[in-house]
């Protein structure tokens, strides 16, 4: 993951479950400067077909969270709402996504 003023953070992660079209279900797990993860969070995102547009649904659930980590679980909701803005806006662009 990386910030706008150039700072970098590493997480640890695995799919939980795919099924295309609908359902992504992940794990990640950001480190401390140890390598350590700060805490575990599972994430739920479900797509649901509504005509012309598509509902976008998400939940997270966070477990082994530490006294480190309350920055990292702080700016959580922050991060989703902007990546979800740059997703909206690639779309409304009309713009296929770079990888």
């Amino acid at each position: 993951m990386a910030e706008g003023d150039g700072a970098r953070y590493t997480a640890l992660g695995r799919f939980l479950a795919l099924r295309h079209p609908a359902v992504l279900s992940f794990e990640l797990a950001p480190l401390d400067d140890q390598d350590e993860p700060l805490f575990r969070a599972v994430h739920h995102v479900r797509l649901a077909d509504q005509g012309s547009s598509t509902r976008l649904s998400l939940t997270i659930r966070v477990t082994d969270a530490g006294p480190d980590a309350m920055t990292a679980l702080a700016g959580m909701q922050i991060g989703w709402e902007q990546l979800l803005d740059k997703l909206a806006a690639l779309i409304d662009d009309g713009a296929s996504p770079s990888v």
